[in-house]
């Protein structure tokens, strides 16, 4: 099925959906009413949200011209990135970077706003008790990772990263019930993530996920879920917002690792103290 131009897509769904049955016409309507919001979406977080199924997705998506839902999602992103382009900025210079900076600080408030009362504290004492800690991640989370593992390195732990899909596989392989496998990806549905956090379970391992979909595959491995707000869409992948929740709560965790285990803070004193003739 070849898939047709995004341009027009809403023109569309708005001509057609009279004509479709009522579950169908729900979700078109829903996608027209909130199209911010579907761009981020998994097809199961819009049956969800909708209140349909996502057969009846599968439909309107096929009705509509795409093959498949991440056609259909690339479509509407693509449409709302047309149409702001028809938006004339009141200040161009100063309007992209002011947007950026108001929905950075909206996406650590609602980083925060998501993590349950306890949660931080559980992830921190299953890294503080670990005997290594392995962080995997690929693509736009490779940053992430990185920043966590010098944190927990700094903090006295064994952490190993990986951002390559064979090695990942096999050092997954290796965990036992002692340590711990964190696990970082937006979509919470990367292939590269998802296999070793299921192999790291096989071998008894403590699975921890930092994600921005907090219904996904990678969370249904996880035995602790940390959420950070802004899921990132087909065209925003490494965006700002989505990675700067994600950045808080790497630090947030460090933060509590710190302020629980004494031991930690005095090893990350002592790393601070081996790199200040670096730093002067």
């Amino acid at each position: 099925m070849s898939n047709p131009s995004p341009n027009g897509l809403f023109a569309r769904l708005r001509a057609s959906m009279d004509g479709w049955p009522p579950q169908m016409a729900r979700v078109a309507r829903y996608v027209l009413d909130q199209p911010d919001t579907v761009a981020h979406q998994t097809i199961t977080d819009l049956a969800e949200a909708s209140q349909t199924s996502e057969a009846t997705i599968t439909r309107l998506v096929r009705s509509a011209g795409f093959d498949g839902f991440a056609r259909f999602r690339l479509a509407v992103a693509l449409e709302l990135a047309h149409l702001a382009q028809d938006q004339p900025a009141a200040d161009p210079i100063r309007a992209p970077i002011d947007t950026m900076a108001e929905m950075a600080i909206a996406a650590l408030k609602e980083t925060a706003s998501l993590q349950a009362d306890d949660v931080i504290e559980r992830a921190a004492d299953m890294l503080a008790g670990a005997r290594r800690v392995d962080v995997f991640a690929v693509g736009n989370s490779t940053p992430i990772a990185e920043h966590m593992s010098i944190k927990l390195l700094r903090a006295g732990g064994t952490v190993l990263r990986y951002d390559d899909a064979h090695v990942s596989v096999m050092a997954a392989s290796t965990l036992t019930p002692d340590d711990v496998a964190v696990c970082v990806s937006s979509s919470g549905a990367t292939l590269d993530v998802i296999r070793p956090a299921e192999h790291a379970r096989k071998g008894g391992a403590s699975v921890i996920a930092i994600t921005n979909q907090a219904r996904s595959k990678l969370s249904q491995l996880a035995d602790v879920t940390l959420v950070a707000a802004n899921p990132e869409g087909p065209l925003t992948g490494g965006a700002l917002p989505s990675k700067i929740g994600q950045m808080l709560i790497v630090d947030a965790l460090l933060a509590t690792l710190l302020e629980r285990y004494p031991e930690r803070l005095e090893a990350f004193e002592r790393s601070a103290e081996a790199i200040i003739d670096r730093t002067a």
